[in-house]
C-alpha cells in the first residue's frame, strides 16, 4: 500500500485505533492482553448518563500507554509512512469518570513521546513524519474527555486535527482559531451512521460539506465511506465516487448540487462518543406545552430562483394533529405531506440567516387517534436548484 501510493504521488498514513472497543460486542476480537490484564479496562461506566463499552482501556494505567507506544515503534520500524493519525474518536473513554481533567496531562506526555520518537524516525529517513489526531467535534467535548487540544497545539505537538465522528455540526471555528497561527490542519469528518442517516445522502454530504468550508476548513476527513462499485455491502460506491471527486471544491459542489440539504444534527450520545452531541437535540418528544427548538446550520445565501423546503419527520404523526413552526421567529404555513411521517412547507430565502437558524416546533392539537409520543427524528432543509 505505501508503495503505491508513492507511485501515484500521495501520502499514506497509519491510523491508529488507540482504543477500539468492537471487541465489546464481537468477542473474538478480544485481545490477549486484556484477557491476561482485565484490571487495564474501565468497565461498565457511567459518563453523564452514557454507559461505556466494557472493554475500553484506561489510560491511566501507564503499562497500557506504554503498549501503544510500543505498537507505534514497531510500525515506523517496519513500514515507510508518511505519518501517523492516532483516532482518539476509536474510542472514548480514556479514564475514569470525573478523573479526566486531572489525566489528561497523561494523554498530552503519550504525544510528546509519540512526538519526539517520530521525529526522530523522520530524522533518519532525511523528511519529516506528520502527525494527526482525531477528537471530538467541539472543545468544550475534547475537554470532557481528556483531550487538551490547546496543550498539544500549543506544544507543537500535532501538525492535523481531524473533527467528529458522526456528529454533523462541528466547531470548526473555535479549533482554526487555536491552529491557524501554529501552521496545523483543521479537517472535520464526514460520517453519516451516528446520525442515522446511513448511508449518508449525497445532498447532505453536499450540504455540509459546504458549512465546513464556509467555517475554514483546510480540506474534508471522510469515515467509513466505501467508494468501491464491488464488494460493497452499503451498495453506495458509484455516488460516493463521483462526490469524492467534489467534496474538495466547493465552488464544483454548489454548481454541480442541484439538490443540496442541511439538517439539524440527531443522533444523540452513544456508548463510544459518551460527550459528542452536547449541542444536539434530536430525537425528541414535541411537546403541547412548551416549543422544542432545534438549530439548523446553514452558512450559504440563496437568490429568489432557488426553492426552499423545510421539512420535518415526526414520528406516529397522525392527519388530524396540528403543528406550529417558526423559522427565525416567522410562522412556517402551508405544510404539506410528503410521504411517511414528513411534512413539507416552503420557506423565502430572507427566513434565513447565515449560521444557525432556530426553528421552534410545537403539537397545538393532538389527534384522538393516538397516545404515542409525537417524535421528532429529523429537520431539514432542501435546497432546489434549476
Amino acid at each position: 500500500m505505501v508503495r503505491e501510493a508513492h507511485r501515484r504521488g500521495l501520502d499514506v498514513y497509519f491510523s491508529f485505533r488507540i482504543n477500539d472497543v468492537h471487541d465489546s460486542f464481537m468477542p473474538d476480537e478480544m485481545a490477549t492482553f486484556k484477557v491476561n490484564h482485565p484490571d487495564w479496562m474501565l468497565g461498565k461506566q457511567n459518563y453523564g448518563g452514557v454507559t461505556s463499552f466494557p472493554t475500553a482501556l484506561n489510560f491511566a494505567v501507564p503499562e497500557v500507554r506504554e503498549l501503544k507506544f510500543r505498537i507505534i515503534d514497531e510500525i515506523f520500524q517496519k513500514y515507510d509512512f508518511d505519518g501517523l493519525e492516532i483516532d482518539f474518536l476509536r474510542g472514548a473513554p480514556y479514564f475514569m469518570p470525573g478523573t479526566e481533567d486531572e489525566n489528561a496531562p497523561l494523554l498530552t506526555e503519550m504525544l510528546q513521546q509519540v512526538r519526539k520518537h517520530l521525529d526522530l524516525r523522520g530524522e533518519q529517513r532525511g523528511r519529516p513524519i506528520r502527525l494527526a489526531v482525531r477528537v471530538d467535534e467541539s472543545l468544550r467535548s475534547c475537554q470532557l474527555n481528556g483531550f487538551d487540544v490547546q496543550a498539544w497545539l500549543e506544544q507543537e505537538l500535532v501538525d492535523i486535527i481531524a473533527l467528529g465522528s458522526g456528529v454533523m455540526d462541528i466547531e470548526v471555528e473555535e479549533f482554526k482559531r487555536l491552529a491557524a497561527s501554529k501552521g496545523v490542519l483543521v479537517y472535520p469528518c464526514l460520517y453519516g451512521w451516528p446520525s442515522k442517516y446511513s448511508p449518508i445522502p449525497a445532498e447532505l454530504a453536499t450540504g455540509l460539506a459546504l458549512n465546513y468550508w464556509a467555517q475554514g476548513a483546510d480540506g474534508i476527513y471522510l469515515f467509513n465511506w466505501f467508494p468501491h462499485s464491488k464488494n460493497n455491502s452499503e451498495n453506495n460506491g458509484p455516488y460516493m465516487t463521483g462526490l469524492m471527486k467534489q467534496l474538495g471544491e466547493p465552488a464544483s459542489l454548489r454548481a454541480n448540487g442541484r439538490h443540496i440539504v442541511f439538517a439539524a444534527d440527531r443522533g444523540r450520545p452513544q456508548s463510544a462518543y459518551q460527550y459528542n452531541w452536547l449541542h444536539c437535540v434530536l430525537p425528541e418528544v414535541l411537546p403541547a406545552d412548551k416549543a422544542l427548538e432545534a438549530t439548523l446550520r446553514v452558512l450559504e445565501t440563496f437568490s429568489e430562483q432557488v426553492q426552499l423546503h423545510l421539512q420535518i419527520e415526526v414520528k406516529n404523526l397522525q392527519a388530524d394533529d396540528e403543528i406550529s413552526v417558526q423559522l427565525n421567529g416567522q410562522p412556517v404555513s402551508d405544510w404539506q405531506r410528503v410521504g411517511g411521517d414528513r411534512l413539507q412547507a416552503q420557506v423565502l430565502p430572507t427566513t434565513l440567516r447565515p449560521g444557525s437558524n432556530k426553528v421552534q416546533m410545537r403539537l397545538v392539537q393532538r389527534s384522538s387517534h393516538s397516545k404515542d409520543d409525537r417524535v421528532v427524528n429529523a429537520l431539514e432543509l432542501h435546497v432546489l436548484q434549476e
